[in-house]
Order: C-alpha cells, then sequence, then structure tokens
C-alpha cells in the first residue's frame, strides 16, 4: 500500500517531465527522490519489523531454539522476494509516467538500480 501511495505521489510531483533544462533538472531530482525514498523504505521497515520480533526472538535464543545466524539467513530468504517486488512496482509505476525514455532496456536497468538500491 505504502508503494502504490508513494508512487502516486511521485507521479503527481514529477508527471511527464520535456527534455529541457527544466526537465533534465527535474529527472535528476527524481532519480535522487526515488533513491532517498527506496532505501528509508527498506530500512525502516526492517527496523519495525525487527522491533516486533524483537520479544519473540529473544525468548526463543534464550531458550537454544536456534541462534542468530539461522534466525538471519531464514528472515533475510522469506523477506527477499517481498522487497524485491515493492522496488518493481514502484518502477514500473512511476518510469514511464515522469516520461523517462521509454526502451524496454533502460526500463528494466533502472528497475534493477531500485532492487538493487534496497539490497
Amino acid at each position: 500500500m505504502q508503494t502504490i501511495i508513494m508512487s502516486i505521489l511521485v507521479i503527481l510531483v514529477f508527471w511527464n517531465m520535456g527534455s529541457d533544462t527544466d526537465g533534465i533538472n527535474g529527472k535528476a531530482g527524481f532519480a535522487f527522490f526515488i533513491g532517498i525514498n527506496q532505501v528509508m523504505t527498506a530500512l525502516f521497515s526492517v527496523l519495525l519489523t525487527f522491533l516486533m520480533e524483537r520479544p519473540v526472538f529473544l525468548r526463543e535464543y534464550a531458550s537454544k531454539m536456534y541462534g542468530i545466524w539461522p534466525y538471519f539467513v531464514s528472515k533475510s530468504v522469506i523477506e527477499t522476494p517481498f522487497q524485491a517486488l515493492m522496488p518493481f512496482l514502484f518502477g514500473l509505476f512511476t518510469y514511464f509516467a515522469v516520461g523517462l525514455t521509454a526502451d524496454a532496456d533502460k526500463f528494466f536497468i533502472f528497475v534493477a538500480i531500485l532492487i538493487l538500491d534496497v539490497f
């Protein structure tokens, strides 16, 4: 839901920028904004999730049910598809709406950078 709302806000702010000087400056602002947005979204989702799960983790770790490494690996494996899907959707919604180059190669490079930005 957060991805959809942020996509709509970004589209409203950066809608169909041209290729003139103002458009190029707007695209630079767009690139900066989405880079920061993707990093902060991923960071806060991990922090908030861990804070909610911390008491359970500490109790199970104290009971020697599992260690830190298995918890981290299993959590990462489970959350990786979701953390990759959200930047893909964000890029899908915003790329063409802001007036970036309508080329499949450039679109997939853009989405790959968004996904790498999260990891």
